[in-house]
């Protein structure tokens, strides 16, 4: 199409030209007759050039051209040539161009390092380098610091070394600068060694953490701050605790404040530079809990006596731990721990809980052992000994939310007497129970405790009312425990619900529209 639109436009203008030259007249054909009068005599021909003006020879040149490129096939070929001749020209001008580009290019890699057209080696042209040039490369990003040995190989040269240099360049890149002339060696050991980063023989890790470096250093660096009370004193303070001589003053500031509060034993954890200290004490007929606090207070003041720095941020640490499902409840203990036995004869299982003692035994273990570890259950190892202690517990004014950590539980099972009869046992480590204050004080509560015979405190041992209650509570729940799995293990759970969940007295006939459903069965 460009040549094709070129033709036109050349076309255009000879043919403007030709009209333009046509209308200077007729004398346009004196050069033709000129030509044949040549033959004559000199003196003519002479005279004749002489008179004819430089505008007429003009005239007839134009006049001549104008005839030739007049003709309609010469003019089209003049046409073509020209558009020819301009194409080359173009491609002739880019040629030009390209070449002075290509010698300006060449110009500049050769007036700087260049590992590709150089045909040394990398290696060796690096190693040409002294140590401050290597470093100046590295730090404008020339050479990656982790690849030193990779670009310089291992026969690097110089006053530094390869560790050296990386030394150097780790300590330029920091804000005190103090690596590079210190007596940090870094070389090569058995194991693999990063300069940034644990010992760890992943490469990943050791450059991930330069680059974590280089990214602080470059904001400025880490600001760091040791607070105290540190985790020195913290430990010193573990280890005082745990000595005689600590616990004596602390037994000695805990007791101070009451005859009936007796401290145990203590047991000190400790996380960083915090100490979390659990007092087991003695409370006579009283739950205790609320009543410990203020002997807890005078405890902590005989150790903040002896570390001045330390300070009692609560009173509680949840390391108690109270309300709250806790595997330390479960092992070390909490309120009243109560181990209970029975043995119950083979024809008492057959009779009145209508199973027998091989298949209780394969039933708690597949429940209450397995199915419990399944579920990753702390102190669940029983079928429901919850709901026996949290209806005791509502009856004898105990707090029905530590529900969650005294119904902790261990249901055992085993035949015993040649397999003849069932061994039972229950053990609840941490059944949490009073006597005294809280809801025993309520009427009707009192009155369920006299009638058990352990209402108030106990007038000649404090404590044993509180004793025997929580023990009454492990009967009372293996209680439960042997029902509800003899019903499961009969298959009579179901039944049972229908029988005694539901009332239908004075119920009229089916299908009557004033039929009536009490509890949870199906009507």
């Amino acid at each position: 199409m460009l040549l094709a639109s070129t033709v036109t436009i050349l076309e255009s203008i000879i043919s403007s030209t030709f009209k333009a030259f046509s209308s200077l007249g007729p004398n346009l054909n004196s050069l033709t007759s000129s030509s044949s009068s040549q033959s004559q005599s000199q003196s003519q021909s002479q005279s004749q050039s002489s008179s004819l003006s430089s505008s007429e020879l003009v005239e007839n040149f134009m006049s001549s051209w104008s005839r030739l490129v007049g003709d309609p096939v010469l003019s089209k070929w003049i046409v073509m040539v020209l558009a020819v001749s301009i194409s080359l020209n173009g491609y002739l001008l880019k040629g030009i161009a390209a070449a002075a580009n290509n010698t300006s290019a060449s110009g500049k890699k050769n007036s700087c390092l260049s590992t590709t057209t150089d045909p040394r080696p990398t290696s060796l042209t690096l190693s040409l380098l002294n140590d401050e040039e290597v470093i100046l490369l590295s730090q404008n990003g020339k050479i990656a610091a982790y690849a030193l040995e990779k670009e310089l190989g291992n026969t690097k040269e110089g006053s530094r070394g390869l560790s050296g240099l990386r030394r150097a360049l780790i300590s330029r890149a920091s804000k005190t600068q103090t690596l590079e002339h210190s007596l940090n060696v870094v070389g090569y050991i058995p194991l693999p060694l990063g300069i940034a980063g644990p010992l760890k023989a992943e490469g990943t890790l050791v450059a991930s953490t330069s680059r974590g470096c280089k990214a602080l250093n470059a904001g400025g660096g880490v600001t760091t701050l040791s607070i105290s009370p540190s985790v020195v004193e913290a430990a010193k303070c573990k280890a005082w605790i745990d000595s005689a001589e600590g616990y004596g003053v602390i037994k000695v500031a805990f007791e101070s404040t009451s005859r009936f509060a007796k401290l145990r034993s203590l047991k000190c954890a400790m996380a960083g530079r915090t100490l979390f200290v659990r007092f087991a004490t003695a409370t006579g007929d009283a739950m205790g809990m609320n009543y410990d606090f203020e002997r807890d207070r005078k405890g902590f003041g005989g150790i903040t006596t002896a570390f001045p720095d330390m300070i009692t941020l609560a009173l509680s640490g949840n390391y108690c731990t109270d309300k709250k499902p806790a595997a330390i409840n479960w092992i070390e203990g909490r309120g009243k721990s109560v181990v209970a036995e029975a043995v119950v004869p083979g024809k008492i299982v057959k009779s009145v809980l209508k199973t027998t003692v091989e298949a209780l035994v394969n039933l708690n273990t597949k429940k209450n052992l397995v199915g419990s570890a399944m579920a990753g259950s702390i102190g669940g190892f029983n079928a429901h000994a919850a709901n026996i202690l949290t209806a005791v517990f509502l009856a004898t004014g105990q707090d029905p939310a530590q529900n969650v950590e005294s119904s902790n539980c261990m249901t055992l099972m085993e035949p015993t007497n040649n397999g003849q009869d069932l061994l039972i046992t229950i053990t609840m480590p941490s059944i949490e129970v009073g006597t005294v204050g809280g809801g025993t004080v309520l009427a009707p509560q009192q009155a369920i405790l006299e009638m058990l015979g352990f209402k108030g405190a106990h007038p000649t041992h404090p404590g044993q009312n509180a004793q025997s209650l929580a023990r009454m509570i492990a009967a009372a729940v293996m209680a439960g425990e042997l029902s509800l799995m003899s019903a499961l293990a009969a298959g009579h759970l179901v039944r049972a619900h229908l029988v005694h969940n539901r009332s239908q007295v004075g119920t009229p006939a089916v299908g009557t529209p004033n039929q009536q459903c009490w509890g949870r069965g199906v009507c």
